[in-house]
């Protein structure tokens, strides 16, 4: 593979398909996730083509910006195994290949071509490499690679697998919840988050904003107080999440009280919060079965209740999400 200058993360045995631009003979091919080091997702796809006549090497385009799918790891991992039941290799096989590996995806453009593509294998099959359990080398690599500090997101991939059973808690996982907490500067289990983390996922694609990012990590100290409370109990995954980033947003305004007059900050703020448990609400509601069956916005009594809910909880633990108590743990 002497012509392959990226780092190769995964390699999988190799199997025989046709090549783009190599006529009808099939040749072997090993399915590869490699390191390219740039654009969006630094992780592809790739495949070795021992005796294609152009280049030996193909590998998959960057992903796409807006999606949330770049990174993970344990989707390339699995894009190698879905890869085996096409006949055919191209560069847009490799980069679907690695969206059918991915756990959650947020984008209906994406999906709608992810339900496509695999519909030309056996669902059955798609399903096994779904609920396979992903092998204690692939998390280990996941580990060393944070450890490393070269890309956190694929901890969001491993969070997603745990809510799914597909890997179990271990000392790999405790390693990993541990270097979660050292990374976001958190004096508590990782683990406690991994619950949210689907909904934690919708809610940074929602804001349009990295999930590993400032804004997030503020949201989880707040979300992480109100878990400490039971708070959670009371409430929906969704609706906890964005009680959670109402809070932290509301907070991150504060130093801003003594530098307004008093009524014009409470006017503000006021506002503020109006907007926030409106946009919320939208988002709540956008993952509920009530979206499914009619537009709740028509539907007067439901939006009134859901909004008194919301308030109320705002309202009820503001003082959860002081400044001061972005410290999880005094002791």
């Amino acid at each position: 593979m002497e012509e392959i200058r990226e780092e190769i993360i995964f390699k999988n045995d190799p199997f025989n398909a046709r090549v783009s631009g190599e006529g009808n003979g099939s040749m072997k091919c090993v399915p590869l996730v490699v390191d390219v080091n740039e654009g969006v997702s630094r992780y592809r796809l790739a495949v070795y083509c021992k005796g294609r006549k152009k280049r030996h090497y193909i590998v998959s385009e960057d992903v796409a910006p807006w999606s949330n799918t770049s990174n993970d790891l344990i989707a390339g991992w699995r894009g190698m195994e879905i890869l085996r039941h096409f006949d055919h290799i191209n560069k847009d096989i490799l980069q679907v290949a690695y969206y059918a590996g991915v756990r959650y995806i947020e984008s209906p453009h994406i999906q709608s071509y992810v339900d496509l593509f695999i519909s030309g294998m056996d669902q059955k099959v798609y399903e096994e490499i779904m609920s396979a359990m992903i092998p204690e080398d692939v998390v280990r690599k996941i580990v060393d690679i944070q450890e490393e500090n070269k890309d956190p997101a694929n901890l969001l991939s491993i969070a997603g697998e745990v809510s799914k059973g597909t890997i179990r808690y271990g000392p790999l996982l405790a390693e990993l919840g541990m270097k979660m907490t050292n990374r976001s500067d958190r004096k508590t289990k990782g683990g406690d988050l991994f619950r949210f983390e689907k909904a934690l996922i919708s809610y940074a694609v929602n804001k349009r904003i990295p999930r590993e990012s400032g804004n997030m990590y503020d949201l989880e100290r707040v979300l992480l107080k109100l878990i400490e409370k039971g708070v959670y109990r009371s409430y929906s995954e969704r609706e906890i999440v964005a009680i959670a980033g109402i809070l932290s947003e509301m907070q991150a305004y504060e130093p801003l009280r003594n530098a307004r007059n008093a009524a014009e900050f409470e006017k503000v703020r006021s506002k503020m919060k109006t907007e926030l448990i409106g946009e919320s609400l939208v988002w709540i509601f956008s993952g509920s079965v009530f979206a499914k069956i009619f537009s709740w916005k028509a539907d007067q009594k439901i939006y009134n209740s859901a909004e008194k809910k919301l308030r109320g909880a705002v309202d009820k633990y503001f003082h959860l999400a002081s400044l001061e108590s972005h410290t999880i743990h005094d002791n």
